[in-house]
């Protein structure tokens, strides 16, 4: 006769250990991209007001070779006092919202790739670039130009 407490066990063993590698994936995700050291300078919360783009995509790079890509699971929002970006719930595990302050950002640019163009964000004093996709990129480089900044 076979011991039917293992079976009874395995559902709850695989979902613990699904949700341990979905935790220590995105632990890995935020390090790697940068979104982490971000976080020690510009963490903030949501914001209230200002020109919101949900679903965005975009990446984030702190190694030349290694950009994280996060397509269709950031939120971008641009007001008067910086940028505002986070990330889709199920992927925030150590990656927090963020404001980013225009003074902060050294200079906004474009650089175009196979599907599309992308706004290039550049922080002061900081190794961590971020390129962001379509109309969120486009307004990113708009508001910036607006602001005397290129």
């Amino acid at each position: 006769m076979m011991d039917t407490s293992f079976f009874m066990l395995l559902p709850v063993f695989l979902i613990a250990v699904f949700a341990l590698l979905w935790i220590g994936v995105s632990a890995l995700l935020s390090k790697l991209s940068g979104w982490s050291l971000l976080a020690e300078r510009f963490k903030g919360a949501e914001p209230s007001t200002g020109k919101q783009f949900r679903f965005a995509s975009g990446f984030i790079r702190r190694f030349r070779l290694l950009p994280v890509s996060y397509r269709n699971c950031l939120s971008v929002t641009l007001d008067s006092r910086g940028v505002h970006l986070g990330i889709f719930f199920i992927f925030r595990f150590l990656s927090p919202p963020l404001f980013i302050p225009w003074r902060a950002i050294e200079s906004v640019g474009e650089q175009k790739h196979l599907f599309g163009k992308y706004g290039v964000v550049h922080i002061k004093d900081c190794p961590v670039v971020l390129l962001i996709a379509g109309e969120a990129g486009e307004q990113l480089r708009a508001e910036y130009a607006k602001l005397g900044g290129g």
